[in-house]
Order: C-alpha cells, then sequence, then structure tokens
C-alpha cells in the first residue's frame, strides 16, 4: 500500500509521484478494469493523493546501467482498507518513518 499524488499522462496513462519522483502506474489483467475508472475519476476530478495497493515492477536498464521501479495497480484503498492497512498498528511518527525509508529504498535501486 502506498500514498501518492495520482495523476494523468497522455491521457491514458496514470502516474503517481511519491515525495517527489514521479513513477508510471500500470494494471494487472485483474485491475484494467479500476485502473480505466481511475483515469476518468482523475480527468473528471483533477489530479489527487489516493491510497492505492499495487505491485513493484522493477526492472534493469544494461544502458542506463541502472533500475527503473513501476507499480501496477492492484486496487485504490477505500478508507476502511485504509484504516486495516499495514502501518495502521503504528504510531503517526513510526507510520512517516516506514514509508520514508520504504519510498528511500525504491530510489536506490
Amino acid at each position: 500500500m502506498l500514498e501518492g499524488l495520482v495523476a494523468v499522462k497522455n491521457e491514458e496513462q496514470l502516474t503517481v509521484t511519491i515525495e517527489g519522483q514521479t513513477y508510471r502506474l500500470g494494471y494487472t489483467a485483474k485491475s484494467k478494469q479500476r485502473y480505466k475508472a481511475l483515469i476518468e475519476e482523475i480527468k473528471f476530478q483533477g489530479s489527487s493523493t489516493k491510497k492505492l495497493s499495487v505491485y513493484p515492477q522493477i526492472s534493469y536498464n544494461k544502458k542506463q546501467e541502472g533500475y527503473k521501479v513501476d507499480f501496477n495497480l492492484v486496487t485504490v484503498a477505500n478508507t476502511e482498507e485504509a484504516r486495516t492497512s499495514i502501518f495502521q498498528d503504528l504510531a503517526a511518527g513510526q507510520r512517516d518513518s516506514a514509508q520514508r525509508v520504504r519510498a528511500n529504498a525504491a530510489r536506490r535501486l
């Protein structure tokens, strides 16, 4: 589960921005309809911060000798899902720290 600013790029492509880093947001075969609905929602309401359940997609680019991190949408969390997420039992400071550690680790890849 991650939280970030979701925006539409090129009419049919979503991006998610987490702590200033922008990642491509794709979809799985099972989440294609949710993805399309999210595109329509963002087009109608504008970019907004969402809590998303995602699969990380990490690939290595030999030419640039570096890793690329993207995410595939599983679902958009509603309030109940957000309450029962993995970070729910952490205090506010611990939750923020855990999210920063996760984001920094993704940046290093």
